[in-house]
């Protein structure tokens, strides 16, 4: 006899599956219009799977070759089932909307559309929507937290540099389950697209691993001091095979008078620069689950003169501008993991 599983308490269980219900709330669409239609073209075409962008086999996700296996190679048929959507459909598309003077929403990869930048010049000129589907049109179901939040800032860059404007909207399509709370920890969307589950659009609440900014006492500054400059980071990832690590928050211009930061809060006058996700925020300790610690360092720099930066500089600025004012510096050093303590 098969038994049943055990089913959580309705407080445990994180899916929705009410909904609106049987009365659900009147759109209200703009202009009085009975319905509202998002027409969407995905732009997924040169950052698919393929041993040409490092990974590991071929593409097999959505394609006229019902049950393609990966090759540990090149599968050109397979690759020019994409090459047909950037050299030839993806000009039909816009032509046959502009034909009609309908709007569009592009979901653009931002890889491929790096590799094509004629497409965003002509979505652009034609004044449609180019929201952000990702870094890659890979799955990120298993990609490590570290990975993902790094290819979505980058994703968001790679955009802004190519349209001249940030992307509003957000749709992986192969998401992960950390994704929607990363797109919230990121910030700057007015939507999230990676739900299918109703007709009407809805909010959610998110629980995000922002985290309270600490507060440090400061003591034993040199004479001279006159503000106070903080860069917080995670020095086990390194980022795109190179040197460079997490930066998870930087702040300057905290006054000397206040001999430290209260938790939560910096002292009237103080500056937060943009950490990895482009947000000017305090963004705490995001190591993904596994075994081994990250090390997470607070810089402490004491200065003698304010410094002119605005609130967008990011830490190579913040490092430029204090050369030549640093009259000490101090490093606090914590380990973090997620989940159980392995085991001595």
């Amino acid at each position: 006899m098969t038994s049943m599983p055990a089913l959580l308490p309705d407080g445990d269980y994180s899916r929705d599956m009410r909904g609106y219900g049987a009365t659900p709330p009147h759109p209200r669409w703009p202009g009085g219009a009975r319905v509202a239609l998002q027409f969407v073209l995905n732009y997924e075409e040169g950052a698919e799977n393929s041993v040409l962008h490092g990974d590991a086999a071929s593409e097999t996700f959505l394609s006229e070759i019902i049950g393609a296996p990966a090759f540990a190679d090149r599968h050109l048929s397979m690759e020019s089932l994409y090459e047909y959507g950037a050299r030839a459909g993806v000009w039909r598309v816009l032509r046959l909307f502009s034909a009609h003077r309908m709007p569009l929403t592009i979901f653009a990869v931002a890889m491929a559309l790096a590799r094509n930048p004629d497409v965003a010049d002509a979505c652009v000129a034609a004044g449609h929507e180019v929201a952000s589907h990702g870094l890659r049109w890979i799955s990120y179901q298993t990609v490590d937290e570290a990975t993902e939040r790094e290819h979505m800032a980058r994703a968001v860059e790679t955009i802004e540099r190519l349209t001249g404007a940030k992307p509003v909207g957000w749709y992986t399509g192969r998401d992960s389950p950390r994704t929607r709370r990363l797109v919230v920890e990121h910030g700057g969307f007015v939507y999230d697209a990676d739900s299918y589950a109703d007709d009407l659009p809805y909010w959610t609440e998110v629980k995000t691993r922002g985290g309270v900014q600490p507060g440090f006492k400061f003591s034993n500054a040199p004479a001279g001091t006159v503000a106070y400059a903080i860069i917080f980071h995670d020095i086990d990832v390194a980022l795109q095979g190179g040197t460079g690590d997490v930066l998870h928050w930087i702040a300057w211009n905290i006054p000397a008078s206040a001999n430290g930061i209260p938790e939560g809060s910096l002292p009237a006058g103080s500056v937060q620069g943009n950490n990895l996700t482009g947000q000017p925020v305090y963004m705490g300790p995001g190591a993904p689950a596994g075994p081994r610690y990250h090390h997470y360092v607070f810089e402490l720099y004491a200065l003698n003169a304010t410094l002119d930066l605005p609130a967008t500089a990011s830490r190579d600025d913040l490092i430029k501008a204090m050369q030549g004012k640093t009259v000490a510096k101090a490093a606090y050093v914590g380990r973090f993991r997620q989940g159980e303590a392995p085991a001595k």
